[in-house]
């Protein structure tokens, strides 16, 4: 990350979420600096609400409003000026709305090229500001030609992702990533084609795409979910059971274990009941409503097992990346 603070001159320190850094303090320091960038570091889905707004709001150019000591009502907002680089070892999986601000990428400890890096360091030295200062005398072709080439390659991204129900902001990131590039191409030399960029972009909002896909609050709870049975605290005939490729849960029954699970496994708090059962009504494995009858877990004086006749929700299983189903149950 430092290697592109070079370019904006004197880099500054990273800050740490992690350690922690308050909001307000992240605020002002993005306010302070104009037209560069900064890096914010140890990205972890386990940080506070506060944090993950706050980086939400930065993507959306929004700051922090306070009021001032006076008597007429009058406030003060700071909004962030810079760029930002978020890092860590974590995927922002914690809320989708987040993941989709961010463009994605991924780094591997295998296949480091050393030298390159020690030569790229030493590069630093030199200062490196009279490349960035260099782009601006074509500040006037961005400005006349900006809304054209977005149009062009927003419509490019978008017919080439259609089918995967993408987010449209994530096809927005894609279309300003290489709207300059387009731009610049005829006044640069550059060592690649516009169809290799585009392809790369691509890729990688499409992989970016499949991750954000997994984690949605329904496939978490799936997840959790098959991980409970697997640990016997749900058990099926009490909590669920299969019928016809199909699986009939309690979800009275299960919320509890799920919330205290998931809480466990993230450490922030699922979602609530009503919005659990709304992501799972509109998820494409759901059939509906039904009443069958389910084992309490009790015995009656016989010994015979009693049981009850409950609400439940059905889902498709064949739809659901499930592995609890034994081999014949539900067909």
């Amino acid at each position: 990350m430092n290697s592109f603070k070079y370019l904006f001159g004197e880099p500054q320190d990273s800050i740490s979420l992690e350690n922690p850094s308050s909001v307000i303090g992240v605020i002002r320091t993005l306010a302070r600096f104009y037209n560069t960038i900064n890096c914010l570091d140890e990205y972890k889905n386990s940080l506070d609400r506060k944090a993950i707004g706050m980086l939400k709001g930065i993507y959306d150019g929004m700051g922090r409003t306070t009021g001032k000591l006076s008597n007429d009502n009058q406030t003060r907002t700071t909004k962030p000026n810079s760029a930002v680089i978020v890092g860590g070892q974590e995927m922002p999986t914690v809320d989708n709305a987040l993941f989709t601000r961010f463009i994605m990428l991924e780094f591997y400890a295998k296949n480091r090229n050393h030298e390159a890096y020690e030569r790229l360091k030493e590069i630093e030295k030199t200062e490196l500001v009279h490349i960035t200062l260099g782009f601006m005398k074509y500040r006037p072709n961005i400005s006349a030609e900006v809304m054209v080439a977005y149009k062009i390659y927003r419509e490019y991204f978008k017919g080439a992702t259609e089918g995967l129900a993408m987010d449209d902001r994530m096809i927005h990131n894609a279309t300003m990533l290489i709207t300059p590039i387009f731009i610049l191409k005829d006044h640069l030399d550059l060592p690649y084609t516009m169809e290799e960029v585009a392809t790369v972009i691509l890729d990688t909002i499409v992989k970016q795409h499949e991750k954000i896909s997994k984690s949605t609050d329904a496939n978490i709870f799936w997840n959790i979910f098959s991980g409970l049975v697997r640990m016997g605290t749900i058990k099926e005939e009490i909590d669920f059971r299969f019928r016809d490729r199909q699986i009939l849960v309690r979800i009275s029954n299960v919320y509890s274990p799920y919330a205290v699970q998931h809480r466990h496994e993230t450490n922030t708090l699922g979602l609530a009941k009503e919005s659990l059962i709304w992501y799972l009504e509109n998820s494409e494995a759901y059939i509906g409503q039904d009443k069958q009858k389910f084992k309490t877990g009790t015995f009656d004086d016989q010994g015979n097992p009693k049981q009850t006749t409950t609400t439940c929700m059905v889902f498709d299983y064949d739809k659901l990346n499930l592995e609890i189903m034994v081999e014949g149950e539900g067909n």
